[in-house]
């Protein structure tokens, strides 16, 4: 059985169909399990508002540097991140605010033992700011995953 969703458009009173990203909405909604999902990136990698995702190994017993932004357009970064290391798991959100000249960092997160042993910070390099993560010597590399959501000017 095929579902249709229209969107009325109420200035015209007629039907219309709403565009993201030069597709249909249509593209990025699904009927199934008895429930419509929508399913479409919020935000593209362009503009004040940008969406990325970013996949890494974060190196045993090193410092490990991820860029995440540009010194000149992005002055809030948001982090959803996961890092596991062996048995030891960790979810958190970093929120990063840099006003030009100094990263400021927050870090919540809980994890399920305490072996994940990885603690960031931020700096810049030429035009990036970056996350530094750096690993206690736990005898083997970690797995970082994060969607990076900023705000720029």
């Amino acid at each position: 059985m095929s579902r249709r969703i229209v969107i009325k458009n109420d200035e015209k009173g007629d039907d219309g169909i709403f565009f993201y990203d030069g597709k249909t909405l249509e593209a990025y909604i699904k009927f199934y399990d008895n429930k419509f999902h929508f399913s479409a990136p919020i935000y593209d990698n362009s503009g004040p508002l940008s969406k990325i995702t970013v996949s890494s190994a974060i190196a045993n017993n090193a410092i490990t540097y991820i860029p995440i932004g540009d010194v000149e357009t992005d002055r809030t970064i948001h982090l959803m991140y996961y890092i596991q290391r062996g048995d030891a798991y960790r979810e958190g959100t970093l929120r990063i605010l840099y006003d030009e000249e100094n990263g400021f960092i927050l870090d919540d997160y809980q994890n399920n033992n305490e072996l994940v042993g990885v603690v960031f910070s931020v700096d810049t390099y030429q035009d990036d700011i970056r996350l530094i993560a750096t690993a206690t010597n736990f005898g083997m590399d970690a797995d970082f995953k994060a969607i990076i959501q900023k705000i720029g000017i």
